[in-house]
């Protein structure tokens, strides 16, 4: 967990001008958190009734991190950089 939530705060600070890095910061963390994992217990429940096999948790947490490395790979590098 450490491995993704240390970058994390840096890259979601560089995604905000200064006048809004704050709330926009609160408002990316909080809406991400709620969305998944408010929902994710639910939806780890369908998936195993729906299949019948617990391995199917194993399929929400590779999609998860699908979602993620696609989003990764959209951000623009900005080292070197001055944040305004």
């Amino acid at each position: 967990m450490l491995i993704y939530t240390a970058p994390a705060s840096a890259v979601l600070a560089e995604l905000f001008p200064t006048k809004v890095r704050a709330t926009g910061i609160s408002l990316t963390y909080s809406l991400g958190v709620a969305i998944f994992g408010g929902f994710t217990p639910a939806i780890i429940t369908a998936l195993v009734n729906w299949t019948g096999r617990p391995i199917a948790v194993a399929f929400y947490l590779v999609g998860a991190a699908l979602i993620s490395l696609l989003t990764v790979l959209t951000l623009r590098d900005r080292t070197g950089e001055v944040l305004s």
